[in-house]
């Protein structure tokens, strides 16, 4: 099963919950029981709000690159910022713009193809979170050339990826993550997750990171484009 074909079943699955939701950037699959992924979301979306109002202005449109279907697009307009959020899975898309039309909020929603131009305008603020992971390794560094396309000079974006907690066992079931899911092909996000020095490689040539924030299970990398 593709990332793609996981993505559009999903969206099928949950569209009615995550529409009636009443703050869809915090609904989870477990988000009646509360459960642990509940809990983390909870986390991750206060702090995203706290970054957010600390890194950006309202002055500035915010491109959402890997939007899905909208959750953290929804946080940012909810903050007052206007949004332009993209990704490559068209349910994800249509579910992103029911959401803000149903909560009467300015964002535009688009389709693109994986690993095509993703915008012909440039944006001084962007927001790419949980979405490098999902990319093929050898694919990374293109990949982010064409984010750095979407920017202007010293744009701002924040970059959020999993955080790999120290020790063997976790690099392990990191990296085992692709051969069994490529066996398999049923996972999420069958890549393996970058560390912190992948990261600083792959975004180095195009960015600087002008700080990182360690929140729960969550790296964040506030940088500016060069």
């Amino acid at each position: 099963m593709s990332q793609n074909k996981y993505y559009s079943d999903f969206a099928i699955k949950y569209r009615e919950d995550i529409i009636n939701s009443a703050d869809p950037s915090l609904w989870t699959t477990d988000i009646l029981s509360n459960g642990p992924v509940s809990a983390r979301m909870k986390i991750r979306i206060t702090t995203l709000k706290n970054i957010v109002n600390e890194y950006f202005t309202r002055e500035f449109r915010v491109f959402d690159i890997g939007c899905g279907f909208g959750r953290q697009a929804f946080v940012l307009a909810m903050e007052g910022f206007r949004i332009t959020g993209t990704d490559t899975n068209q349910n994800f898309v249509d579910l992103a713009c029911e959401i803000f039309r149903k909560h009467s909020l300015d964002g535009e929603f688009y389709c693109t193809e994986p690993y095509r131009t993703l915008s012909d305008e440039k944006f001084r603020q962007v927001i790419m979170l949980e979405v490098l992971e999902h990319i093929p390794v050898r694919q990374r560094r293109e990949f982010i050339r064409l984010v750095r396309n979407t920017c202007s000079t010293e744009s701002k974006i924040i970059i959020s990826i999993p955080r790999i907690k120290a020790g063997i066992k976790p690099w392990l079931l990191n990296i085992s993550k692709y051969f069994i899911s490529s066996y398999f092909k049923r996972d999420e996000h069958p890549y393996p997750i970058p560390g912190e020095k992948s990261t600083k490689r792959i975004i180095g040539k195009h960015f600087v990171i002008l700080t990182r924030i360690v929140h729960d299970e969550t790296l964040f990398y506030i940088c500016k484009s060069l």
